[in-house]
C-alpha cells in the first residue's frame, strides 16, 4: 500500500488500496469482496474528511452540521460531502457513488443470487480512487492502473499463476515435524508451514480447511465454518497471530468450498513489531498509555499527555524503525509555535535524550515533526529484529521522559 503522510489518510487509503489487491486477482468471490471493501472505504473516506479540521477542509459547514451527517446514513454522507467539499469535487460525481452504493445494496440483500459484473468493479474503483485524491491527497492511480490492466487480461493476477494448493505430501511431512517440536499455541504448525513457505520462494498458498486440521492434529473450531471473522487477520486472535507471526496475510476465504487463501506480505509484520514494542514500554513505564489494540497500519501512536501531540513508532517508506514526537493541534499557526519553541531547546533535548534527532517543521503540511531513527529492513534484516524493538523501546522511553514535561510546560 501507498505510504501515507499523516495518520487520518490512513484508514481509507489502506481499505481502497486492500479493495484493488482484491480486484487484481479475478475471481467472482475476490471481485465481491473488493466492490464491498471499496464501498467500505468510501464510507470510511466521507467521516474522515468531515470530521477534519475545519481551516484543513476549508469547509463553510458547520462542525454541528457535519457531525451530523457522520452519524447519519450513507445518503446524509453524500450529501454532507456535495454541500462542505466545494472545489475539491470539481470533475467528480457523487452520482456514481450512490449508483455503485445501491449495486452494494444488492449485492448485500441478493447475495449469490446477483452476478457482479468486471466493469462494475472497475468503475467503483475509479470512483473511490479520484476521490481518495480529491479529498485526502492520496494517490492511488498507479495501482489502479495495475488493477484495470489485470482486469482487461482476464487473469486472476497480473502475471501471476492462480496460487496452488498444498500437495498432501509436504502436508504431511510438515505434520510429523511439527509434532516433535514444542507446539506454545495450536496455530504454531500452521505458522512454521507458512514460513517454510517463504524460504521456499511461495508467495501465495490455498489450504483447505482438512488440510489445516491435519497439520494442527486437531478439528478447527466451528465457528471458523459459519463465521468469516474468524479469519480475519486480528492480531489479538491466536489464530491471526500463527500467520501474522510468519509474515502472511488471509488473503481470501472460500466458506462454501471451505478453502483459505494466504499471501506472503511485509504488512503482517507490522502488528507482531507494534505489540513487542508496546508490551515493552509498557513494562518499564506502567501506566504510560492505555493504548493496547494493534492493527495491521505501519505505525502506532499514543498520547503525549497533552492535546494535539502523540508519541509515535513508525515503519515510513524507507527501511527504518522511526520514533517520533508528531505535533499536530489542528492549527498550523500553533503547531509552528510549539515545535519552534522546542527547537530554540535543540542542544539540551538531543543530550537528554542522548541521540541527534531529525527536525521537520514540514512547512508545506499542518503538523510538525521531531523523530530518531534506527535502519532495518524487516524483509531481510529479521536477525537483527530483538536489536530493533531494545532501540525503539529505549529510544521512546526518552521521549516520553524528555519531551512530555517539555510539552506541559508550552
Amino acid at each position: 500500500m501507498v505510504q501515507v503522510e499523516h495518520p487520518w489518510q490512513n484508514g481509507p487509503t489502506e481499505l481502497v488500496s486492500d479493495a484493488l489487491e482484491c480486484l487484481q486477482r479475478g475471481s467472482n468471490f475476490d471481485r465481491r469482496f473488493g466492490f464491498l471493501l471499496l464501498d467500505v472505504g468510501m464510507e470510511t473516506l466521507f467521516k474522515t474528511f468531515l470530521t477534519m479540521p475545519q481551516d484543513v477542509t476549508e469547509t463553510q459547514m458547520s462542525l454541528k452540521d457535519r457531525k451530523g451527517a457522520v452519524a447519519g446514513n450513507f445518503p446524509d454522507l453524500l450529501r454532507a460531502i456535495d454541500s462542505s467539499a466545494g472545489d475539491r469535487l470539481q470533475g467528480h460525481n457523487l452520482a456514481h457513488v450512490r449508483h455503485y452504493h445501491n449495486v452494494r445494496n444488492k449485492l448485500n440483500h441478493q447475495g449469490d443470487g446477483m452476478t457482479l459484473t468486471c466493469n462494475q468493479a472497475v468503475g467503483y474503483a475509479r470512483v473511490a480512487v479520484g476521490l481518495l485524491d480529491a479529498l485526502l491527497d492520496v494517490d492511488l492511480t498507479q495501482q489502479l492502473q495495475t488493477t484495470c490492466q489485470a482486469a482487461a487480461d482476464g487473469r486472476r493476477t497480473l502475471g501471476e499463476p492462480r496460487p496452488p494448493v498444498y500437495p498432501d505430501e509436504r502436508l504431511g511431512s510438515l505434520a510429523r515435524r511439527v509434532s516433535r517440536g514444542p507446539r506454545p499455541s495450536r496455530y504454531d504448525p500452521l505458522r512454521v508451514l507458512l514460513e517454510e513457505a517463504t524460504q521456499g520462494g511461495e508467495t501465495r498458498v490455498t489450504l483447505s480447511y482438512e488440510r489445516i486440521e491435519q497439520i494442527l492434529g486437531a478439528a478447527l473450531p466451528e465457528t471458523a465454518r459459519r463465521e468469516r471473522p474468524w479469519w480475519a487477520n486480528t492480531f489479538g486472535n491466536p489464530q491471526a497471530k500463527a500467520w501474522l507471526r510468519a509474515g502472511w496475510l488471509v488473503d481470501g476465504v472460500d466458506m462454501e468450498h471451505e478453502q483459505v487463501s494466504f499471501r506472503l506480505s511485509k504488512k503482517a509484520h507490522y502488528p507482531g513489531f507494534i505489540a513487542e514494542l508496546l508490551g515493552g514500554l509498557k513494562a518499564q513505564r506502567p501506566g504510560v498509555t492505555t493504548a493496547r489494540k494493534v492493527s495491521l497500519q505501519n505505525w502506532f501512536a499514543f498520547s503525549a499527555g497533552t492535546p494535539g501531540f502523540e508519541f509515535v513508532w513508525t515503519f515510513p517508506r524507507d527501511p527504518v524503525l522511526r520514533v517520533e514526537l508528531y505535533i499536530d493541534s489542528g492549527i498550523k499557526m500553533e503547531n509552528e509555535a510549539v515545535y519552534d519553541a522546542l527547537l530554540a531547546q535543540r542542544i539540551d533535548i538531543e543530550q537528554a535524550v542522548g541521540v541527534s534527532l531529525e527536525w521537520e517543521r514540514l512547512d508545506e503540511h499542518r503538523a510538525s515533526r521531531i523523530s530518531a531513527c534506527r535502519p532495518f529492513d524487516m524483509t531481510t534484516q529479521m536477525d537483527a529484529r530483538e536489536d530493533v524493538i531494545e532501540w525503539g523501546v529505549d529510544t521512546m522511553i526518552r521521549f516520553v521522559d524528555v519531551l512530555r514535561p517539555l510539552l506541559g510546560g508550552l
